[in-house]
Parts: structure tokens; sequence; C-alpha cells
């Protein structure tokens, strides 16, 4: 055993440079690993408190009554619990109600609550408010806050009509202690609330109110099992879960997040077992190669006495000894890697970077390094046995197999005709030897397959990202029923300083009449559809400017985009693809099938829609307007709305449907600082509180945190494709140089009759082009299918269309050519530097 070890050390020294080349390989392959998992690991994390801290660290949450929290609360497997009970309305400038609310426990932290300022209120006249109702009051932290409280109610004084009444118990003076940050988009508006302590919340109410409970089950419990612990003593109560959190921590509840959680493992499991099998065809390449060359001296020992076992084992201990090498320095390169770029990442003042924390994971790095030493044995198991099968004798006199043809008149012809005499026989030594030149192109097409796969990946998941994301614009002003915004209000906010962009926005619900033969058979097969009334489709109009208008050129389907003719043909748009989630189950579908030029007619009143709804008015009361469709869009450019949703020009709309804006979406100049940020963000507040539901939001910060993310994201994919470049173009130098340099005698041979020098290299580089693109003609074909089969994946995630990745193709024909030439560098210098005569002495 000593002996072998022995052999298979000195001979590993004597080759240190082949040997350095494999343990790189390794390295590069098992900190690839390492860097994948620290990566998922530490974003999987990160994105878990993202969640916590935009959706609250909550995991169900339910209202009850002060005995269904008693039973809530007594339950062992509950960890964290908190709740917020409704007091009394507070009445400001006898416009502004407030609703005050109580509470008790984290809440803050499970309902995702943060302070921008101050701190929570402790005691009976202290009180935290939003920011946006603090700003809309002209109020900051210590001042007082006066006002009457008691209990707003709302009356139907006649049909249809709704008057607010105010029943005063007495005046109340709090101190503001603490401002909250705005609610972000993804949980709805911010209300005009605020919170005082549990105290006052028990001496001004009863302690039997009902409350909204937030609660968290205790490590290693399955929520859903849980909750439904909990119901069957409280009558089945109905919960809701926080199920976006859930899904990140392995528990989902609803189908939809089910079906995505697995296709995001999908998706990782599919590029771990890309990387895998490239590291294994990599190594593999290096230790055949290796085998081949020594067949004779296998021989050799064999005939002294040396077992097929024996030979296995010096070939197992080689890969052995590398692989202790290399595993260690692969996993401390690869933490090492997250670290640099983790830092590299954090240093802008919007990085999501800069919050993030690297996770480690034992059974990650175990899994990592088991990952590599398993490749390693796959990679040195054939060619070991190849080196144990053989015979002694057959293994002394082993040659190469070479094919011999007989000599084809028309053959040789076309190839003399079209290819100069070093360029023809670099094709004929391809063909002379077809194992090795399957080889060497099965090894070069994995360096293509790599960067194809992760161009796809990288391609898909930043459209797939920018999809998902939450922010748009850094303002947005909008109402719900109260009176529209007026053009004054948008030359107003235009003439802002350190305003960059307003995009108005127009629209309005509507209601679509259709014609049942145009209703197509898939809307017909949804869950919800009746004969009765099926005809009758909710939806909105939009009233579109000159280059809104342009925006949806790219997804027009048929028909034309004209504003002239969409105002004077009282023509719109249709967008009638639909995108629903009903019973947990994600439902997408054409509505109608109606095409351009076809008629349909609409209801515009709002209020009449109203009184149709609450069934006050018939149908054959509403008034109807026909409109002629001017033109089919896939979906629209600016919104996700649901529904049949029709576009025409801004024209047409202020005429028909009414004056005034319902939104603004505002984007403000990069790089404000805090104060100028604060007094842009109060003014635009201002103007959208002259709507009497007008609601402000500012995303200022969270927009550039998005970008920022985006753009983090986009480096990460990136940076990731250059290091699967740099092993794809390693993986090319050592095959092709290790191909060339084991056949120094068969070039020596060359020389000795007669091939000049000049030649010889012309012929070494023909045949390193020829087999660069043979390796790359496999690897674009197996490359692409395998990137579609990815995409289909990650399209389970969310649909994008399919492009095909030419840009990746070329990159790879161009990169493999180059690569290639540069891999023939070596043998180049060695053959001109070789000496004909002591090269075919040699054995």
């Amino acid at each position: 055993m000593k002996c072998i070890t022995t052999l298979a050390l000195r001979y590993l020294w004597q080759q240190r440079k082949r040997t350095a080349l494999t343990i790189l390989g390794i390295i590069i392959s098992v900190s690839m690993l390492t860097s994948i998992g620290i990566l998922l690991l530490s974003f999987w994390e990160s994105e878990i408190e993202r969640q916590k801290e935009t959706l609250g660290a909550f995991q169900a949450a339910t209202f009850v009554d002060q005995k269904g929290y008693e039973k809530i609360i007594s339950n062992p497997q509950i960890d964290k619990i908190a709740y917020s009970m409704f007091v009394e309305n507070g009445v400001f400038d006898d416009e502004t109600v407030i609703d005050l609310y109580g509470y008790k426990g984290d809440y803050f932290y499970l309902n995702s609550l943060s302070l921008s300022e101050g701190r929570e209120p402790q005691k009976n006249d202290e009180i935290a408010l939003y920011a946006t109702v603090a700003r809309k009051l002209g109020l900051t932290i210590g001042d007082t806050l006066e006002m009457p409280v008691g209990f707003v109610e709302e009356d139907e004084v006649e049909e249809g009509v709704w008057e607010q009444s105010f029943e005063h118990r007495d005046d109340k003076q709090f101190k503001v202690v603490g401002l909250l940050e705005d609610m972000s988009l993804f949980r709805g508006t911010s209300k005009d609330i605020a919170f005082t302590s549990h105290d006052y919340a028990v001496q001004r109410s009863n302690e039997n109110s009902f409350k909204d409970v937030y609660f968290t089950v205790k490590d290693g419990l399955i929520v859903k099992d849980v909750v439904e612990d909990i119901q069957t003593g409280l009558d089945d109560q109905s919960f809701r879960y926080n199920d976006r959190l859930l899904t990140l921590q392995r528990q989902p509840v609803q189908e939809h997040n089910i079906e995505t959680m697995a296709s995001l493992v999908a998706v990782v499991v599919f590029l771990v077992l890309v990387v895998c099998g490239a590291t294994i065809a990599v190594i593999y390449n290096s230790f055949n190669i290796s085998v081949l060359e020594r067949i004779r001296q296998f021989g050799i020992i064999g005939s002294v006495g040396t077992t097929p076992r024996q030979i296995r084992r010096i070939v197992f201990v080689e890969a052995g000894v590398q692989t202790l090498i290399a595993i260690p320095l692969g996993i401390v390169s690869g933490i090492m890697a997250m670290h640099v770029v983790f830092y590299l990442l954090s240093i802008s003042a919007y990085s999501s970077f800069s919050e993030i924390t690297i996770f480690y994971s034992t059974k990650v790095l175990v899994a990592c390094a088991a990952i590599g030493a398993f490749t390693v044995f796959l990679s040195a198991l054939i060619p070991a046995i190849l080196a144990g099968k053989k015979k002694p004798l057959e293994a002394i006199f082993y040659r190469p197999k070479v094919k011999r043809k007989k000599f084809k008149r028309r053959k040789g012809f076309i190839v003399k005709r079209f290819l100069a005499a070093e360029k023809a026989l670099a094709y004929k030594n391809l063909q002379r030897n077809k194992k090795r030149s399957i080889l060497t192109a099965f090894a070069l097409s994995i360096s293509v397959i790599l960067f194809i796969v992760f161009y796809v990946f990288s391609y898909y998941a930043l459209n797939i990202q920018d999809d998902f994301g939450g922010f748009e614009y850094d303002f947005e002003i909008q109402r719900r029923h109260g009176n529209p915004y007026t053009e004054e209000d948008y030359e107003e906010i235009k003439s802002l300083p350190k305003i960059k962009e307003v995009k108005p926005v127009r629209r309005q619900q509507a209601i679509g009449i259709v014609d049942m033969d145009k209703i197509t058979d898939e809307y017909k097969n949804v869950p919800w559809f009746s004969n009765e009334d099926s005809n009758i489709i909710g939806g909105e109009i939009f009233g579109y400017t000159q280059d809104q208008l342009d925006s949806a050129e790219e997804y027009l389907l048929g028909g034309k985009i004209d504003k002239e003719m969409l105002a004077q043909d009282n023509g719109v748009l249709l967008i009638q693809n639909k995108l629903v989630y009903h019973d947990n189950e994600k439902i997408e579908y054409q509505v109608t099938d109606y095409a351009v030029g076809d008629k349909i007619d609409l209801v515009l009143d709002s209020d009449e829609i109203q009184l149709y709804r609450e069934e006050q008015i018939e149908l054959e009361a509403l008034e109807i307007t026909t409109l002629t469709v001017m033109g089919i869009l896939e979906k629209d450019p600016f919104f996700n709305a649901n529904g049949l949703n029709f576009i025409t020009a801004e024209d047409f709309y202020v005429g028909q449907v009414r004056e005034g804006y319902d939104m603004f979406y505002v984007n403000g100049v990069e790089d404000l600082d805090n104060e100028t940020h604060m007094e842009l963000s109060q003014q635009l507040a201002n103007i959208s509180y002259r709507s009497e539901d007008g609601r402000f939001f500012d995303a200022y910060n969270a927009v550039r945190r998005e970008r920022q993310l985006i753009i983090e994201a986009s480096v990460f994919i990136y940076g990731f494709i250059v290091l699967i470049s740099f092993i794809g173009a390693l993986n090319i130098i050592n095959t092709i140089s290790t191909n060339l340099l084991t056949r120094t005698k068969e070039f020596a041979m060359l020389r000795a009759v007669g091939m000049g020098p000049k030649s010889l290299v012309n012929m070494i580089r023909y045949e390193a082009i020829l087999s660069g693109l043979i390796g790359v003609i496999y690897g674009c074909i197996i490359g692409n299918l395998l990137g579609y089969w990815l995409y289909k994946l990650m399209s389970d995630v969310r649909h994008v269309p399919w492009d095909f990745p030419w840009t990746a193709n070329i990159i790879v024909i161009v990169a493999a050519i180059m690569m290639s030439l540069l891999a023939s560098r070596a043998t180049v210098q060695r053959v001109k530097k070789m000496n004909i005569i002591e090269t075919l002495r040699e054995e």
C-alpha cells in the first residue's frame, strides 16, 4: 500500500503542472458550489427578514373576542402573540377622522410597524401617528394633539345617501411621541389611524372588545396544524395567514405558493446538477487523458506483479490526494469570494447588501464538500477501471486506435480542392482517432453548455425580478371616491423643484355588455361563470396621453393606435386577457374574442354602475355608450388590472367619461438629500389631500433600494457568468493543450518526413479551431435544449415570453475559437523548440 501511494505521489509531483490544473478545476468547482449554497442561504434568510419588515413577522392572525384570545394565548404551541383593539375615533379640524387603537405585546414587530422617529407610546396621554397623518395635521415629535374623541357612525339618510354623525364623549390631549413609517404599497393605503397605550385602551373600552390577534408558533411546528388545532376550540373561527412569509419558511398554505416553491426548488436543483455534471466532465477528462498516456507504464508495473486492483488504487489515491487539497481550498475560496462580493456591493447608500448577513450552515458546507468529493470519485471511476482491466502484455504494446480508411479519390479531391495541405491534414487527424476527437469535443461542449444555461438563467431571473418589482415611481398621489384632481393640480406638481417626471392617470370603472357569442369557451369554463348575467363583465377604461399610447405599441396584437381616430370614432383599445387566483389556483384566460372593427357596449357612469351593483336600478335603465374596437392589446403597459379593460385617447375620455385626474405617478431627481426629500414629500402630500379621500405614498427610498437590488442582482448574476466563463475557458485550454501536448512524437514524425515548421504550426492551430467548432456545435444544441428546459421551470414561477439566446450563442462561438487558439499556443511553442531526433527516441 505504501509503495502504491508513493507511486501516485511521485507521478503527481512529476506532472505537477497538470496536477495543478486539475486541482484548480476542483477548487473552482467546489468554490462555485459553495458560493451558490451560501448565496442561496443568505438571500433566503435575508428575504425572510425583509418579508417580516414588509408584511410583518406574524404567521397567522384572527379577529376574536376576549374569550377567544384567552384560548389562543393559553395554547402551549404559541410562541409570540400580540393584539390591537379599536378604542374610539378622534376628530381633528372637523374634517380628519382618526381611528385610535390600543395594543398589547410586540404588536409593532409582528405587524411590520416601524418608527421613523420617536418611540412607542407608554403612558395614557401619548400617541404614535403615521408620518402621512402627522404631515397632514402639521404635527411633529413633541407636539400636542388636541381633539374631541368619541364614535363616528354612518347612517343612510335616504336611498344611496350616507351621512356621518359623531357621538362626542369628551376632549383629549395627546403628546406625539412617535412617527410611524408609511405603509408600503404591498399592504394597501395608509389610513388615518393612531396608536395609544394598552392602559388607555383598557380604560376607554370594554375589555371584552374584539381584538385583532397576531401570533407565531414555536420552532419546528407546522403553522397550519396549530391553527387547525386552535380552530376546533373556537367554533372554526376563520384565520388569515402570512403566506408569503410562510412560503419562505417552507410552510406554504396557498396552492399557487406551493407550486411556486416547488418550481424554485426545481430550478436550484437543475442548476446544481448542471454544475456537478460539468465538474464531472472536466475532471473526468483530465483523469482520462492522464490514464491513457500511462497505459504502457501500468503494463510495465503490472508485469512485475502489481494487481489490477492495485493499479486502480493508484488512480484513486491520485484523485483522493487532489481532492483533500482542493476541497478545503474550494470551500474557503467560496466563502472569501462571497465576503468580497457582498462588501463591494454594500458600498452604495441604498444597497440592500449592507443589511444582508452572510449565513453559514454546516449542512451546506458539508453538502458542498460531499458533492465535490463525489464528483471527483465519479470522474476517476471510469479511468481507474480502464487502467486496471488491460493485461500487462497488451498494455505494454498499447497504441491508440487509429481509424484507417481506403483512399477515395472523390473525397480526397474535395478536401484538397477546398482546404490547404495543413488544413486538410488537421481535418484528417480528427477523423483518424474518433474516440479522442469525440472526447475532446465533449469536454469543449461542457463550457458552451454551462455558459448558455447560466445566460438563460440570468436573463429570465432579471426579467422575473423586474416583473415582480413593487415600486415603479418615487411618489404616488391617488384618490378613491373623492373629487378628481384638476389640471391646475397637475401643472403645480410639474412646476415643483426637483421633479423629474409626472405621469397623470385617468381611469374609471366600466361595465362591458358583451354579446354571448363573443365570450370565449375558455371564459365559459371558469368556475364562477353562469348563464345568468354572465355577459356583464366589469373592468376599467383609461384615458391615455400620446406618450402613453406610444408605449402601448409594443403590446399591439392587431389594429392600429391612432389618437385622432380613437377620439373621432369613439374608438378603444381592448385588453381582453385576464389573470386571476381562484380558490388558490392561478387561472389565465382570454375573456372575449372581439376583433378590430367590432362594436361593444359600455356603461361609463360610475354612479350608475354603483347603483346597478347594489341592485337599485335595472340594466335597462343604464346609459350605454357604443364604442368601436380599434386595436387589441396583449396587456396594459402600465397597469396589471384584471377584467375587460379599455384604453382610449384622453380627448375622448374627457368628453365622454369625465374631466380631471385620478392618480399621479411622480419621479424625483436622483440623490435628493433628506431635507429636500421631506420638503418635496410634504408639498406633494398637501396636493393629494385636496381630494376628500386623497392618499399619498412616498416610496422614494424604497424605489432606490429596489433599483439597487436589481443592479446588485445583475452584478451577481453576470459575475457568476464570468466565473462560469472562466471555468469554461480553463476547460477548453486544458482539454486542447493536453490533447496536443500528448502528441509531440506524432508532430516530430511529420517534421521528419519534410513538413515545415510553419505548416506544422498552422496544422496545430487549424486542428485546435476545428475541435473548438465541433464542441461549439454540440454544446449549442445541448445548451439551448437545457436552456429551454430551465426556462420552462422558471416560467412556472412567473410567465415571461421565450427569447432564443442568440447573444449567448454568438459569444460562445467567438470565445471558443479564441480560447482554442490560445490553448494551442503552448503546443506551438514546444513544437518550435523540440529536437526531432530526441523526441522520436522518447518512449
